[in-house]
């Protein structure tokens, strides 16, 4: 059981209850069944709860409202393989160019004057342009 201490702490970290889009007539009007696609991911994610709704500052395994317990478990379970990959790829590819591409605006000037089909114009011969007159 826990103390009176405790119960106060915990419901601290308590923001506020999530609010439902709608209620289904032929369901308890006490359940709640569409949330929008924040308050959905921050029950599935468990920022909040999924039986009172209140929204929690951190993670919490423990409702402090209303005791629901979420299975832990299923949380911590481990990342998908392709995820995993994707993350190995990025971070051994890191710095890298990709397909030929430079590294900063300096060397990219750099190699437009060394291509012959570009023609150099100084900035003295271009007119100024007048918008929206014809």
């Amino acid at each position: 059981m826990q103390s009176q201490a405790d119960i106060q702490a915990n419901l601290s970290l308590v923001k506020g209850f999530l609010k439902p889009h709608f209620y289904d007539e032929h369901m308890r009007p006490d359940q709640p069944t569409a949330l929008s696609h924040t308050d959905f991911c921050k029950v599935r994610d468990g920022y909040a709860c999924s039986r009172c709704l209140a929204e929690y500052t951190t993670y919490l395994p423990t409702c402090p409202v209303c005791g629901w317990q979420r299975d832990v478990a299923q949380d911590l379970k481990p990342p998908d393989p392709e995820h995993e990959d994707h993350l190995r790829r990025l971070r051994d590819t890191e710095g890298m160019d990709v397909g030929g591409m430079v590294n900063s605006f300096d060397e990219f000037m750099r190699s437009l004057e060394q291509k012959r089909d570009v023609e150099p114009i100084p900035l003295e011969k271009l007119a100024p342009r007048k918008w929206g007159k014809k």
